[in-house]
C-alpha cells in the first residue's frame, strides 16, 4: 500500500481539534444513535473524574477523508479484501471491531454423538480471509482480550440504593422457582470435547467439571444437577440469546465460563442473564475482575475450595437463593449510547501509536469459539 502524509490530530491545526474516526464498512445507523447520520460528533463522558467535559471524536463514513482520520474502523463480519483502502499512512491505526460472535464449528467426537445428536446446527466457523490476518492495528470488542473493550452495559444506583431490602420475589414466583432444575449451560462443541477429556481426571478445586460434579448428566451425576445444551443450544434455541430466556423457565443458575465460546464476552452472557430470574454462576480464578452488582452472581472467585459447599446451599436455602435478585431493588442497568466512544477514549489517552506485536487476527477472532484460550 501506498504511504501518503498524514498528521495525527493533535498536530493538525487547520482542522477539527478531535481524533476522526472513520468508519469504512457498514451503514450509519449500524454505528450512530442518530438514525441516517453519516457524520456526528462523540460526546464521550471521561472516566477521570478531573475533566469536566466529555471528550469528543468526529465520526465519518466519507471516504475521502481517509488521510484525515487517526481511526479507520472495519467490522470483522463486513471487512473484503477487495474493498480495503488504496492509501495508508505509516502511523495511522486500522480497527478490527468484533462486533459479532462466529458462529461456533459443530463437529464433536464420535463418543459426544449420542448426547449431541438432537442439537446439532448447521453453522460453520467464520474465516477471514488470510489476506487480512496482520493487517489491523488494533482489536475492538466486548471481549476482556480486546485491545479497546466496549462495556456494553454497566449499573448505577438508584433512588431505592439506601432502602431497606425485602425479597423481591412474590409467593407465585417463589413457587415456581423451587420446582426448577439446578443448573444449565450452554457449550460449544469444542468445549464438550474438553469436557469429556477431564471427565477422567480426579477431582480439582479449580477444575471447571469437578467443580460442578465430573460425572454431570453424561454419567449418573449425583451432586450437581447440570443440563448441558451442546453446539451452542443449535436446534433447540434460534440463539445461544433465546436459550438463555429458555433455560430461566426451567433452572435456577446458568453456568457462565471465563471464555465464553457461545457469547461474545462474560459480560454479555451474565446481563442478559439478569433480564430473568436466574443466578449466574461465573467459573474464573481468582483473579479474575469481576464488576457486576453486588451479591447478583455466585462466583468461583469467592471463598475458592468451598465453592460446590456454597452452591448445595443455595440449592437448599430459597431464602438464600432469593437474595440474590435483591440487586434489583436498588440498582439500575445501563446501556452504552455509542459503541466508539471506547475507542474515542483510547485516541485521546494513547497519543502514541501502539499495536500489539505479532497478532493474528484471524485466530484471535476465532479462538473462542475454537477453544484456543483467551
Amino acid at each position: 500500500m501506498l504511504t501518503a502524509p498524514w498528521l495525527t490530530w493533535i498536530d493538525r491545526y487547520n482542522d477539527i481539534r478531535a481524533p476522526r474516526i472513520l468508519v469504512w464498512t457498514g451503514s450509519p445507523s449500524d454505528v450512530s444513535r442518530v438514525d441516517g447520520a453519516s457524520a456526528y460528533l462523540a460526546k464521550c463522558n471521561s472516566t477521570d473524574s478531573r475533566r469536566q467535559y466529555p471528550l469528543t471524536c468526529f465520526v465519518t463514513h466519507d471516504r475521502s477523508l481517509l488521510m484525515e482520520s487517526d481511526a479507520i474502523v472495519f467490522h470483522a463480519d463486513l471487512v473484503n479484501v477487495s474493498d480495503l483502502p488504496r492509501k495508508r499512512a505509516s502511523s495511522q491505526l486500522w480497527v478490527f471491531w468484533a462486533r459479532t460472535h462466529p458462529a461456533a464449528p459443530t463437529h464433536v467426537d464420535d463418543d459426544l454423538d449420542e448426547v449431541t445428536s438432537r442439537f446439532k446446527g448447521t453453522g460453520t466457523p467464520s474465516s477471514l480471509p488470510v489476506q487480512l490476518a496482520k493487517i489491523f492495528n488494533w482489536t475492538m470488542a466486548h471481549r476482556e482480550d480486546a485491545y479497546v473493550r466496549i462495556v456494553h452495559k454497566s449499573f448505577v444506583p438508584n433512588s431505592r440504593s439506601r432502602a431497606k431490602l425485602s425479597s423481591s420475589v412474590s409467593p407465585s414466583d417463589r413457587s415456581f422457582m423451587q420446582e426448577r432444575r439446578d443448573a444449565a449451560w450452554i457449550a460449544s462443541a469444542c468445549e464438550l470435547e474438553k469436557f469429556k477429556e477431564k471427565q477422567g481426571w480426579r477431582r480439582r478445586l479449580d477444575d471447571l467439571v469437578d467443580d460442578l460434579g465430573y460425572e454431570v448428566d453424561l454419567d449418573s451425576m449425583t451432586q450437581i444437577d447440570l443440563q448441558i445444551l451442546p453446539n451452542c443450544g443449535a436446534g433447540l434455541c434460534k440463539s445461544p440469546i433465546d436459550c438463555v430466556a429458555l433455560i430461566a423457565k426451567k433452572f435456577k443458575f446458568i453456568v457462565v465460563a471465563s471464555t465464553p465460546a457461545c457469547f461474545e464476552s462474560v459480560d454479555d452472557l451474565v446481563y442478559e442473564a439478569f433480564k430473568h430470574d436466574i443466578v449466574p454462576v461465573v467459573l474464573a480464578s481468582p483473579n479474575f475482575e469481576l464488576n457486576f452488582p453486588p451479591k447478583s452472581v455466585f462466583s468461583t472467585t469467592e471463598e475458592p475450595g468451598y465453592f460446590h459447599e456454597h452452591l448445595r446451599a443455595l440449592l437448599n436455602a430459597p431464602a438464600l437463593y432469593e437474595t440474590y435478585f435483591n440487586w434489583k431493588q436498588v440498582y439500575t442497568v445501563t446501556t452504552l449510547k455509542d459503541e466508539l466512544c471506547p475507542l474515542c477514549h483510547t485516541l485521546h489517552e494513547q497519543r502514541r501509536r501502539y499495536a500489539p506485536p505479532g497478532l493474528d487476527y484471524r485466530e484471535w477472532w476465532e479462538r473462542r469459539v475454537r477453544c484456543r484460550g483467551k
